[in-house]
């Protein structure tokens, strides 16, 4: 098992959430997406997702027109 960094942005909330969760290194997008659907409230509509075995670094800037 390894430690896989998850960031979930929710785009009908305007949020960036981040999760950690030990799954095995092999591990699939869909089983990431099925951990996110049973234990938080994640939905795909509204929502995207990255993972990745080392910590995400969210930059946050301005939005201009």
């Amino acid at each position: 098992m390894k430690t896989f960094y998850i960031t979930v942005m929710d785009y009908c909330e305007g949020c960036i959430k981040t999760y950690e969760h030990d799954f095995p290194e092999d591990v699939q997008t869909d089983e990431v997406e099925s951990w996110l659907n049973e234990h938080t409230d994640y939905k795909s509509s509204q929502c995207d997702f990255m993972f990745k075995d080392e910590p995400i670094e969210v930059i946050e800037g301005e939005v201009t027109e």
